[in-house]
């Protein structure tokens, strides 16, 4: 069996809990659907856009996907969860902060807790899991998104309270979702004053826009980033990766090291030493199958590669592109533990034990 060094690594990262629903459906069909949701005057819905809507909406959505026959499973996802099971899937000991209630929703990502993370703070709700169901046409990159937020607004000063020192942990990450919250903001300064650093992953144009000065806020006291050029662009205005990496960059904690996607057209690690980008990611696209999901894997991939390997930014990239490039490949938005030891192989002391 191999073992790798990264097994001496411990992780420890919050984010929200949410349950995914990905939907394949061709643009017309999606434009079907949404007409036949009937919400109220001023509550329509838009083909291709994100929108926020209530438990009993988000239930309405589920019923008629269910009566048209599409795939519609829940599975455990957002960008946290996806890109700590991903580090965990490296050999990484990763540890999380997230929500956890009796609603039964919660069995599944309970589950995954289990099997994929060591220790599990976990701050008690009453309310079931968010939602986020997307109807996407995998042809076209084309999707309408629907979100329920209902558990996970903001952790309780108790759960704060009964928080271990951060000094045990090489890395803590933090999910762009729970910035709009003081006390996650607090928490962060509790991190950075201990001297741990701090890793965010943006994600939700929307969403950075609308909160974009807490997003801003934060950015001295971090030390790894990543955000997709949407995201990107909100912050800083620019619209190319490179102008907006340097950008964000200089924002940072020093020493930072930050990553800007353009899905699988291009990306940029941006640090002290300057910018390297790789255009495109090496994937053929007639096998791309979705870019869900794509921006979780980089992220992953930005942590792997730049906190726990100390690698210079080309062979950042490379292990970047191959962890992402697998995502691409995976119709589940998930890649295997196999794609991504194979990606970080060629840079991992490895020792052998029976």
């Amino acid at each position: 069996m191999m073992k790798s060094f990264l097994s001496s690594l411990s992780i420890l990262g919050f984010f929200q809990p949410l349950l995914d629903y990905v939907v394949p459906m061709r643009e017309k069909d999606q434009k079907v659907l949404l007409e036949s949701l009937q919400l109220g005057e001023g509550l329509g819905v838009e083909l291709g856009s994100h929108h926020q809507v209530n438990p009993a909406t988000f239930d309405k959505i589920l019923s008629l996907l269910s009566n048209e026959e599409f795939a519609c499973k829940a599975t455990p996802g957002g960008v946290g969860f996806n890109a700590l099971r991903h580090l965990s899937k490296a050999g990484v000991q990763v540890s999380v902060g997230s929500f956890q209630g009796t609603h039964s929703l919660f069995r599944g990502l309970d589950k995954s807790y289990r099997f994929f993370f060591r220790e599990h703070y976990l701050d008690s709700t009453t309310l079931s899991p968010s939602r986020w169901v997307c109807l996407y046409d995998p042809e076209k990159n084309f999707r309408s998104e629907f979100v329920s937020i209902e558990a996970g607004r903001d952790f309780s000063k108790c759960f704060i309270s009964l928080l271990p020192s951060f000094k045990k942990y090489d890395v803590v990450l933090f999910e762009g979702f729970l910035l709009p919250f003081l006390t996650c903001r607090q928490l962060m300064q509790r991190v950075w004053e201990e001297g741990v650093p701090i890793g965010c992953c943006y994600s939700g144009g929307n969403f950075v826009e609308k909160f974009k000065e807490e997003h801003l806020e934060v950015l001295p006291m971090v030390s790894f980033l990543s955000m997709n050029l949407d995201e990107a662009y909100h912050l800083t205005g620019k619209r190319d990766v490179c102008s907006a990496a340097h950008s964000l960059r200089k924002k940072m904690a020093p020493g930072a090291v930050v990553l800007v996607t353009n899905q699988e057209k291009a990306f940029c690690i941006a640090d002290q030493d300057g910018c390297f980008v790789s255009s495109p990611l090496d994937v053929p696209q007639d096998r791309v199958v979705n870019t869900l999901g794509c921006g979780d894997a980089a992220f992953s991939g930005l942590i792997l590669a730049k906190k726990c390997l100390n690698l210079d930014n080309r062979e950042a990239a490379d292990v970047v592109a191959q962890i992402a490039g697998s995502c691409l490949l995976s119709n589940t938005c998930n890649v295997s533990g196999k794609a991504i030891r194979k990606a970080i192989r060629t840079y991992t002391p490895v020792t052998f034990k029976k």
